[in-house]
């Protein structure tokens, strides 16, 4: 079983306080620690739970510093009645005279229901140890985010390609829209905003 590394921000209004987390998921179970520990009793020290991958319903206990546990449930903060149930095949080339070696050239989208090829997303050069898989649009669906390393391009240059999934056609678009803006983004879901000042 492969395992994950995701990363996540947990932001209380409340206490007007962002914890950033990075994590460890395999399968369903899901573990995040604090990047930045703190010394602070209240302060959250690890997230941990299980996490539907059909509904992204995640329950989880949050540990503070002090030990003491609080059981969360998260939900999407927009829910989607038929969201794409997909897995990915990658495929990619070699290059033994570049700096990366490796690169992502093809994605292929099964259907997880039936096993089926939904579709084949290609025509690019992407790093390949990575892929952001998020609601980009805040529509609800998850869309394909991979660091775009054509025209000798490298990641310090943080430029992306974009597969925004339409679910009308239940098909991943790209957009080279998108593609001309510097930066990965910061999704900020409250807001319905996307900042991208850290390209």
């Amino acid at each position: 079983m492969d395992v994950l590394h995701p990363n996540a921000t947990l932001t209380s209004f409340k206490d007007n306080v962002t914890i950033q987390l990075k994590g460890e998921q395999k399968g369903d179970q899901v573990l995040f620690k604090a990047e930045q520990p703190s010394d602070d009793s209240n302060a959250i020290q690890e997230l941990k739970g299980q996490l539907n991958y059909k509904t992204n319903v995640f329950k989880s206990t949050l540990v503070n510093h002090a030990g003491v546990i609080r059981i969360k449930k998260f939900e999407p903060a927009f829910k989607v009645k038929n969201m794409s149930d997909v897995s990915f095949n990658f495929y990619g080339i070699s290059k033994a005279n570049h700096p990366f070696k490796r690169f992502m050239t093809r994605i292929e989208v099964f259907d997880k229901a039936n096993q089926k090829s939904m579709q084949i997303l290609e025509g690019f050069q992407a790093f390949p140890n990575s892929i952001g898989y998020m609601d980009i649009n805040f529509d609800g669906y998850y869309d394909v985010i991979l660091s775009d390393l054509s025209q000798d391009r490298t990641v310090q240059d943080k430029r992306f390609i974009y597969w925004m999934y339409n679910p009308k056609t239940r098909q991943f678009q790209r957009s080279p829209q998108m593609e001309k803006i510097v930066g990965f983004p910061t999704l900020h879901g409250e807001k319905q905003q996307i900042d991208f000042s850290n390209g």
